[in-house]
């Protein structure tokens, strides 16, 4: 069974490497959640404008790409609360992360 690299793995790409990677998580994320259907690793490609084999060499299953894109959105919005913190009182830094959350978990389809 494949698994994801971990973080200190993707550290270690090249930079193009590294970018190819952050647009196919891009590409694939904004396809999730704007698709009726469960876009096909060949459309998230064309929208990240790669390969399709480029898209394989990074996530070698739509599984590894799912959980990429999910792992990326939690590490957001962790990021977003600590932001929002230091900029905001508690209270408000609490709601305004609570927004972000539930804008976030409207883009699930299931």
């Amino acid at each position: 069974m494949a698994t994801e690299p971990s973080p200190a793995a993707h550290q270690q790409l090249r930079a193009d490497a590294a970018r190819n990677r952050e647009t196919v998580l891009a590409a694939a994320t904004r396809a999730f959640a704007t698709s009726d259907s469960e876009p096909s690793m060949r459309a998230i490609a064309r929208q990240a404008g790669v390969g399709v084999a480029t898209v394989f060499r990074h996530f070698p299953t739509r599984e590894a790409l799912v959980d990429a894109v999910y792992q990326d959105q939690v590490v957001r919005l962790t990021a977003g609360a600590r932001e929002l913190l230091a900029n905001h009182p508690p209270a408000q830094a609490l709601r305004l992360w609570m927004d972000l959350f539930a804008e976030w978990q409207a883009t699930k389809h299931g």
